[in-house]
Order: structure tokens, then sequence, then C-alpha cells
């Protein structure tokens, strides 16, 4: 997203407007162990990489980090789903659930989605994230219909350098016995190179649909320029 004349993004703007108020009405005051820090402030894809470098998401600096990630729904901590329920949300067969407010949880040790609103043409992604255990879970699947936008691009690289951590889940096709998956191993052994391992899940997705539609770039294509 570009930025605008007051150097906002839309990142920036999507979250003042739908989240920011429980983040730093509510969620900020309950990082007790640990310094407070407004990883909301930064206004721009640049200035959020110059806070992390200043204020790194670590040590005495975490706790503020994951509560900033887990503040990303538009009701105060709502929905939250238990912790051991990853693989209903994957199946979608649970879709919502008061986890958090029905069991008291004061150490917020539940899975809280990631509730971005960005529609892609290209990709579904799913994120969660357990603010007590410091985790977050991605489920990234790219489409059939690779249509690229550059916007969409854009800002969907903007909410990966945010939730770049996460652990990928249930990215893979399922390969049956006997059967193997057509992709070109030479392709993604180089693309490996170029990208950090938690991003290797969804650069075997585009490989194996480059092979599948040698004719189209699509996913592959953005990732080269």
């Amino acid at each position: 997203m570009e930025k605008t004349g007051n150097g906002f993004d839309e990142l920036y703007q999507n979250y003042l407007t739908r989240f920011s108020h429980n983040y730093l009405g509510k969620l900020i005051p309950t990082v007790r162990h640990g310094e407070i820090v407004n990883y909301a402030l930064p206004k721009n894809n640049f200035l959020r990489f110059w806070e992390q470098l200043l204020n790194p998401p670590i040590g005495l600096f975490e706790k503020s980090w994951f509560t900033y990630l887990g503040s990303w729904t538009e009701k105060l901590l709502e929905p939250s789903f238990n912790p051991d329920s990853l693989k209903l949300l994957l199946s979608k067969e649970m879709i919502y659930d008061s986890f958090i407010k029905n069991n008291r949880v004061t150490d917020f040790n539940a899975l809280l989605p990631v509730e971005h609103g960005a529609s892609f043409d290209f990709a579904e992604w799913n994120i969660w994230v357990n603010i007590g255990n410091k985790r977050i879970y991605s489920n990234l699947q790219l489409k059939e219909s690779m249509n690229m936008d550059k916007q969409e691009w854009e800002y969907f690289w903007h909410l990966f350098n945010l939730y770049q951590t996460s652990e990928f889940v249930d990215q893979m096709i399922d390969v049956g016995e006997g059967m193997t998956e057509q992709t070109d191993e030479n392709l993604l052994e180089e693309l490996k190179q170029l990208y950090a391992p938690n991003f290797h899940p969804i650069l075997k997705q585009g490989v194996k649909k480059q092979s599948d539609q040698p004719g189209e770039h699509g996913f592959l294509g953005l990732l080269g320029g």
C-alpha cells in the first residue's frame, strides 16, 4: 500500500480505525512483566521496521509485541479459542468461541484470530496468535486463480513483515501413498536460498502451481519482482 499524504499506509489506517481502541485502552496495561512498547504507533512499513530495530520484540519487549499482534480483533479478545483447537480451526469445524471470556483466562493462553480484513485474489490467509504462549500460527493457501494486484501484494508483504515468525500449519496438500508431488525441485531449491525457512512452505505451493500451470507466472512472478 502506498503512503498517504500524511505518511500513513493502509495497514496502519486499518489498525487505527478497527483495533487500536482495544489495544491502547485495554491490552497495553496488561503488560506487567517486561517493558511497555506501543508497537502500533509507527505509521508505515519503514517506521514499523525501524521500531523493531530500536525495540526488538524479544526479551523485555516480547510481551508488548505479542500483545500487539494478538490485538487484531474488532471486539476485545473476541473471538478466542482453546489453544488446542487449531485443527478444528483449520478444518473450519469451529468458527466462533469465547474461550478467554468463558474460562476467565487471565494469561491470554488462547488462540486469537488476526482479523486483518484483507481479501487476496491470490491466497487465503488465516492467522492466530497466542499471546500467553508467544506463538503465531498461519495457514496460507494459494488459490487456483492467481490474479495479482500490486496494491494487494504490497499489503500482503506489510502484513507478512508483522507476522513473519509464524509457524505455517497445514500448508501442503496431502500426498497419498505411491503418489509424488510434481514440483520443480531445482527452482524450489534456488528460491529457498533467497527466503527465510518459515516462508519455504509457501514457496513450495507456488512452485507446484507454476508446474501445474506453466504459462502462468502468478505468485512466483511477483516474488521475482
